[in-house]
């Protein structure tokens, strides 16, 4: 299967632009090739895999649903201008007038970007089955969860892990840090990271020579993963890997100070950026599964368990935090970093960073280090976005398990 991508990365860089319907197809010059021998799988169960094609058809076409609904929005809003106009003056009438044309040529740009955001999708996601391996341990029934899956959310973490402008949070620095002072021996030690994403804290574990276990509810995610990673694994003179841009924000439509601002970019980062060598993929498992029902029966496998962002996205805390426990050896290390912030699930409880504490020394961890961390920005900052919700204080911690 052949894909028209973008080989130019001067067309847009976090920078508002036009273009019409004629001149998209001469923009996406080049072809990406499908079919190179991908160097890492997604390990998921046999009834996901089996109506994996179906559900990559049905959030595509949720996808171009978005689009309509937004360029109804914008007609609608030139509409209501033009009526405001008729009681202006003629000075007002001509500001509103550069208005409306405004939003017409935002409507141009708007189908530009989603455009590049579905070739990007279908680079992703479309004949993906190269990429999963059928394993029946792989327990995903309690993963599901269509918002996490959306194809908005998954654009949102490819520009926040996988474009240039990714930021690099200094909780990440700190985790490993620690690590090099915990675990100064490295060659077969084994890392497991839940709720992994777009597995940017995965890929740092593992260029750093642990043997990492990524798990993540959202297969979507994990198998972007794989495509980046096996795109960057082609020989030299192979085609381009894959498109090279993202607009995650074509979603946001209030809180901006120009409306235009949504259609911002970020490059994505080159092949060569994203290579890791066939040995350091050896050592990288990628498993689509709910995280308690999989791991409840892996006993002492793991020697580090590192979270980030985690505790609060799963439906029930506690039972997350024995089977962390669970799941590591006699002299493992906890690594613990994110917010407590539980309106993802209705049903979950919510649990303060008191309450999490005490139940780590309970289940018989021994707390090394605690503290509360401010954090940046989740995902990558739109340039002129008026409110920002989603900076954290955020609970470190580091708890051991006795060595016998």
């Amino acid at each position: 299967m052949v894909i028209s991508i973008s080989r130019s990365r001067t067309v847009m860089t976090q920078r508002w632009f036009h273009c019409s319907d004629e001149t998209f197809p001469r923009l996406l010059a080049g072809t990406f090739v499908y079919g190179m021998s991908n160097p890492v799988v997604v390990r998921t169960s046999s009834s996901t895999a089996h109506g994996w094609g179906a559900r990559v058809r049905w959030l595509l076409l949720q996808y171009e649903q978005d689009l309509d609904r937004w360029l109804a929005e914008l007609a609608r809003k030139s509409l209501q201008l033009r009526a405001i106009s008729e009681l202006a003056s003629d000075a007002g009438q001509c500001s509103i007038e550069k208005l409306c044309l405004e939003i017409s040529t935002e409507q141009q740009a708007l189908r530009w970007c989603h455009r590049t955001n579905v070739a990007l999708l279908n680079w992703l996601l479309a004949q993906s089955d190269e990429l999963i391996e059928v394993d029946d341990a792989a327990t995903t029934h309690e993963a599901l969860n269509s918002h996490y899956d959306s194809c908005s959310v998954l654009l949102h973490h490819v520009a926040k892990d996988w474009s240039s402008h990714a930021p690099h949070p200094p909780h990440v620095a700190r985790i490993l840090e620690m690590l090099d002072i915990h675990v100064p021996n490295r060659a077969g030690v084994k890392i497991l990271v839940p709720g992994a994403g777009m597995c940017a804290l995965a890929l740092e574990l593992l260029r750093r020579g642990f043997t990492v276990e990524a798990c993540d509810s959202s297969l979507p995610m994990l198998l972007a993963v794989a495509r980046l990673l096996g795109s960057s694994s082609a020989s030299e003179g192979a085609p381009a890997a894959g498109p090279t841009m993202v607009h995650p924000y074509l979603a946001q439509r209030d809180n901006l100070e120009h409306s235009r601002s949504r259609l911002q970019g970020f490059v994505l980062k080159p092949a060569d950026q994203r290579h890791l060598p066939p040995q350091d993929l050896a050592r990288l498992s990628l498993v689509h599964a709910g995280f308690v029902a999989h791991y409840r029966e892996a006993i002492g496998v793991f020697d580090v368990v590192v979270t980030s962002f985690f505790l609060d996205c799963v439906p029930q805390p506690l039972d997350a935090i024995r089977v962390i426990v669970d799941t590591m050896r006699p002299g493992a290390l906890w690594l613990h970093f994110g917010p407590l912030k539980f309106a993802q699930h209705a049903t979950s409880t919510a649990y303060s960073a008191n309450d999490v504490v005490v139940v780590a020394e309970a289940l018989g961890l021994t707390i090394i280090e605690r503290s509360l961390w401010a954090e940046q920005h989740y995902l990558v900052a739109l340039a002129d976005e008026m409110h920002r919700s989603e900076w954290y204080t955020c609970l470190w911690l580091i708890a051991q398990k006795p060595a016998t």
